[in-house]
């Protein structure tokens, strides 16, 4: 079955909205303003299209595009591509499955409600909130990427072109040789908040370390294997 938009994610949604300042207002808007379902698009719709809103009623199985951007509420899972440009929301209550793919050329602000198992692609500006496990790719730009993943992270995060600002925040398992990929990638600045890894509590990298002085994560739990999904 379909999951649906619920209650729960939309508060959840709208968490998401505060700590990231304000990068689901549309969303937030169009449920306030209860438009009528019938007069949305399905994920039939493959074809150009200027900004606008499309609500796609169960998983998104075919391709979606938005040149200029706009917002795309998915209210199931993503198993095919979606192509945003400009400024764009996409709001997704099921998981990014394998072979989901999220492209974007300018401000994207992404919400997945379960797991990322695919890609997501951003030349520009990214702000990823992932409510559990990440075990796919993102591909961050420029000038900066800030993405949240609230349980596992069993994927890889690197640049898709030149790397900028990165803040990362991770609620579950992270290994040390995960943190310090990113960090090899040379972030302009790499920032980030683990929850659990195999390393000691505290924060890094250590004053004996070669690293930008701009690179500092910190990790709150020494785990030895990862929590269960």
């Amino acid at each position: 079955m379909p999951t649906k938009f619920t209650n729960d994610t939309m508060v959840r949604v709208a968490h998401a909205d505060v700590e990231f300042c304000m990068a689901f207002t549309q969303t937030l808007g169009f449920w306030r303003e209860q438009f009528d379902p019938a007069k949305s698009q399905t994920a039939r719709v493959t074809d150009s299209l200027g900004m606008g809103r499309i609500l796609i009623e169960g998983a998104c199985e075919s391709n979606v595009k938005l040149p200029f951007g706009g917002l795309v509420l998915i209210d199931g899972d993503l198993s095919s591509t979606i192509h945003v440009g400009v400024y764009a929301e996409v709001v997704i209550a099921g998981d990014i499955l394998q072979t989901g793919v999220i492209k974007s050329s300018g401000i994207c602000n992404v919400f997945v409600g379960g797991n990322c198992r695919g890609k997501i692609m951003n030349s520009g500006t990214s702000n990823i909130w992932i409510e559990s496990t990440f075990s796919g790719v993102i591909r961050t730009g420029v000038p900066s990427g800030q993405i949240h993943i609230g349980n596992n992270y069993n994927g890889h995060i690197r640049p898709l072109r030149s790397a900028g600002l990165l803040w990362l925040v991770v609620g579950g398992f992270m290994p040390q040789t995960a943190l310090r990929k990113i960090a090899d990638h040379h972030y302009t600045q790499f920032n980030a908040s683990i929850a659990k890894s195999d390393i000691d509590v505290g924060i890094y990298p250590t004053n004996r370390e070669q690293s930008s002085l701009m690179d500092r994560w910190c990790v709150g739990e020494q785990c030895l294997a990862p929590s269960s999904d």
